[in-house]
């Protein structure tokens, strides 16, 4: 009987300590100094024509034109018509990850902002964890954002766990 009772003593006490801590908070992603910036995805995808890791932030047409046709190379149709952005109100944000894995991806997760800057937190990851097949064809992923324009400068950084979930 008492080691009945311990056992269940013992186990309550496990069950009420794992409820607390999963319904503990757990503080917020972005700082209590940090505003969340909306974004547009303007273009996402597995091609593009800019073949290594690239970040940037374009705040005029001269320079969106000449980004954009480097990545368009190759495209067709519509995928290969430059979109109009508007740089008197607005701003482009891309992530180009490259010549990677055939399964891998770019996400812009979040744009925030602070007192000094814009932070745009981007992941590139392969979707499916283990050995990929044998593939000669390397994909060049990439995420082009639009926002509002702001005059703070732009840093990146790579996601961490907290960021995706």
């Amino acid at each position: 009987m008492y080691k009945a009772t311990v056992y269940c003593l013992r186990t309550s006490l496990i069950a009420i300590t794992v409820a607390l801590l999963l319904a503990a908070p757990t503080g917020s992603v972005t700082g209590a100094d940090e505003q969340v910036v909306p974004f547009t995805t303007v273009a996402a995808g597995t091609a593009s024509g800019i073949r290594s890791l690239t970040l940037v932030a374009i705040r005029n047409p001269s320079e969106w034109t000449r980004v954009w046709h480097t990545h368009a190379v190759g495209l067709r149709g519509k995928e290969a018509a430059e979109p109009t952005i508007d740089f008197t109100q607005e701003m482009v944000i891309a992530v180009f990850a490259g010549e990677v894995d055939l399964d891998t991806r770019v996400a812009i997760i979040r744009i925030v902002r602070d007192e000094q800057r814009l932070k745009v937190v981007y992941r590139i990851a392969n979707p499916q964890p283990g050995p990929t097949p044998f593939d000669l064809t390397a994909a060049t992923p990439f995420h082009i954002v639009r926002l509002a324009r702001s005059p703070y400068p732009v840093t990146f950084a790579p996601a961490v766990e907290k960021d995706i979930y």
